[in-house]
């Protein structure tokens, strides 16, 4: 993960080797750390858990278009492979693949020479909902066609997002 603390040092440090004095760089450091200080206080509450319908969600505090964007980068980071994007209606349709706790791979010849039938832990389908609600965003979770997922994988999947989008 982005370390904003790091990143302001080499910075700092880059500034002195390209020719800054080592006071203008101390200068700019500390303007940026005082700029970071309000950034990283919105951040926490740019994403939060919240129970829609019976349903958990995600409310989101920007408007659907950045929303859309942030969504879709946090998709990305988050390891999600996403099939389709329907901005129109807010949908992007993705597979994911759960998390298995026996994460115990058989090897080449074990897959090869065994009996046993190829598991059916592989990815799953899942449509990822955003609707607009003012000056912020619904998320949503919903099976394949649009029917409601497993609670677990929800929750797995809004957790992994939720930490993505702040």
């Amino acid at each position: 993960p982005a370390d904003p603390e790091l990143e302001i040092e080499f910075m700092r440090r880059l500034m002195v080797k390209l020719g800054a004095t080592p006071q203008q760089a101390q200068q700019a450091q500390a303007q940026a750390q005082t700029q970071q200080a309000p950034a990283a206080a919105s951040a926490a509450v740019l994403a939060q858990r919240v129970t829609l319908d019976g349903q958990p969600a995600l409310a989101l505090a920007d408007p659907i278009d950045r929303a859309w964007r942030r969504t879709g980068l946090a998709l990305d980071r988050g390891g999600f492979t996403v099939e389709d994007r329907d901005r129109s209606r807010g949908l992007f349709d993705v597979r994911y693949v759960a998390p298995s706790a026996n994460k115990e791979e058989p090897g080449f010849f074990s897959r090869l020479f065994s009996s046993k039938a190829a598991s059916a832990s592989g990815p799953r389908r899942y449509q990822i909902q955003l609707q607009a609600r003012g000056e912020t965003t619904e998320l949503r979770v919903r099976g394949q066609d649009g029917q409601a997922a497993s609670a677990e994988d929800v929750q797995n999947i809004l957790q992994l997002l939720a930490n993505q989008l702040r």
